[in-house]
């Protein structure tokens, strides 16, 4: 189970809900700024959010450096303003991942 930070998930109920999505390649001032980064995923409502979400570098240190199209999987909370924010990113491509089978159509 995924310890909520910040504001409340807006996904799942008791737990935190992960979902599946990949890394969007680097913009090149994002790059330079080193301060956020998007995940591109078919499991968001596009009529809602579009398909994708936000991360923060500095809840997801690790993530920010992973390589445009990187599978992981992540947890959902909404910001002051009750947009979509990717906490808790895990890359789904190292060895003795959890869920790689359910991302490989991402």
């Amino acid at each position: 189970e995924v310890e909520r930070v910040g504001a409340p998930a807006i996904v799942g109920g008791g737990g935190v809900k992960r979902l599946l999505g990949k890394m969007r390649d680097f913009q090149t001032s994002w790059k330079q700024n080193k301060k956020f980064r998007f995940i591109s995923s078919r499991e968001l409502p596009a009529s809602h959010w579009g398909r994708d979400v936000f991360m923060m570098t500095s809840v997801n240190e690790e993530a920010m450096w992973l390589p445009g199209g990187t599978r992981v999987t992540f947890a959902l909370q909404t910001d002051d303003f009750g947009r979509p924010q990717a906490f808790d990113v895990k890359n789904l491509e190292e060895p003795g991942a959890k869920g790689l089978d359910r991302v490989e159509g991402q």
